[in-house]
């Protein structure tokens, strides 16, 4: 997560705005699929009991907007993101931004649910406020 975040923070630098929905938005997830490297929950097809066959190894990276997102969500994302994170592919990893200047990131644990922070009190998040860098 923190690869994708600083990969995220670079296109931000360059572009001087967060990727656009459409073509943009796609080509990027695959990019950034490509930074996260493997997905450690993905190594092989489960969904037959018989099934041995290896699955594509790569981590999926999913962008999504919420225009209201904000700084202020976040203890509230930290406390109670199963709310407003929807269940996705262990392993993968979802940015959301605000189409702005601000975004957070989660990871998907084995159950599909936002991973946690080693005490279980709360998810483990990346945000950021892209509104002071230079």
């Amino acid at each position: 997560m923190q690869a994708v975040a600083k990969e995220f923070d670079q296109f931000y630098r360059k572009a001087g705005r967060l990727p656009e929905e459409g073509n943009e938005r796609e080509a990027y997830q695959r990019q950034l699929s490509t930074v996260a490297g493997k997905n450690a929950y993905n190594a092989y097809d489960t969904s037959s009991p018989q099934s041995t066959d290896l699955v594509s190894n790569g981590t999926v990276v999913r962008i999504q907007i919420d225009m209201t997102l904000s700084a202020l969500q976040i203890p509230e994302y930290e406390t109670k993101a199963s709310r407003w994170c929807k269940l996705a592919q262990p392993g993968t990893i979802t940015i959301i931004h605000n189409t702005e200047n601000f975004y957070l990131i989660w990871g998907a644990g084995v159950d599909g649910q936002p991973i946690s922070t080693e005490d279980r009190k709360k998810t483990f998040l990346i945000s950021r406020d892209l509104g002071d860098v230079n």
